[in-house]
């Protein structure tokens, strides 16, 4: 799918390919061969646990082997591979054009969540870089070689659980959605205001969208939904918000307040 916001063209990930990356129940992170994220050594912090099983407490997880997880890693990059060329084929068969699969992902997964996904990605470019009838392409890349047809309204949503977005916009969830628009609005005015800042306006104006940027941070929301480190990320969220409100205020009183920017950054 190829879509045009009223922002700039946007890609919609293929759903097929995508479960098996992101899909907690079905997706390859999930492989009980894989290392387990959760558990860690007391001492050192190292992971030395696998999967090994599916909702199974963490006192009874089973040591880690490289050398499975190896062999997994080089089954799931052939497995997608052969999807992705499935994929093709088949929208070939039906329509006599030639298709696209948008496999976009956030990196945080690769290396992070997914220890061994950095290896998944090699093998996985590898396999389709070998298949004569696969072209690899950037998004952007495509999007400047086969520009968008027609404007299409999509609904508000998030590449997060349900794909929606009340994750960082309902109450239980710190209500970060309605403060986040309020600054972006507030950004935008500022920078319409200083399209010349002298110096110290231009530091402020600097340290004022970090604190906006870092606002907006998924993290917050995350933590909060997860349980994780509720208290904490809405101390951080509300840290933020405060900064940007400060520096911004000083800006609207034009004096900006150069040390509290510098203190900040």
């Amino acid at each position: 799918m190829r879509c045009i916001t009223l922002a700039s063209p946007s890609s919609g990930r293929n759903a097929a390919t995508g479960q098996q990356v992101w899909s907690a129940n079905l997706g390859y992170p999930g492989d009980f061969d894989y290392r387990e994220f959760h558990k860690k050594a007391g001492t050192s912090g190292f992971k030395y646990w696998r999967v090994t099983g599916a909702n199974l407490d963490l006192a009874l997880k089973d040591y880690y082997h490289p050398d499975w997880a190896a062999y997994k890693v080089e089954q799931h990059a052939e497995h997608f591979a052969h999807l992705v060329a499935d994929q093709l084929r088949e929208h070939y068969t039906e329509t006599g054009s030639p298709g696209v699969v948008v496999s976009s992902y956030d990196t945080e997964l690769f290396g992070h969540w997914w220890f061994e996904g950095v290896l998944w990605i090699e093998k996985v470019l590898r396999h389709l870089a070998a298949d004569p009838n696969i072209e690899l392409k950037t998004a952007s890349e495509y999007i400047e070689a086969e520009p968008p047809t027609s404007v299409l309204h999509i609904p508000e949503s998030s590449w997060g659980a349900g794909a929606i977005t009340s994750h960082g916009t309902t109450p239980t969830h710190g209500g970060c959605g309605e403060p986040i628009h309020e600054a972006e609005l507030r950004m935008e005015g500022l920078v319409i205001r200083y399209p010349d800042p002298a110096p110290d306006e231009f530091t402020v104006l600097n340290q004022v969208a970090r604190e906006a940027l870092l606002m907006q941070s998924s993290d917050w929301p995350f933590l909060v939904t997860t349980g994780q480190a509720r208290d904490y990320a809405v101390q951080r969220f509300n840290q933020h918000l405060e900064r940007f409100t400060k520096l911004a205020d000083s800006l609207d009183r034009k004096q900006p307040d150069v040390a509290l920017a510098e203190q900040y950054f």
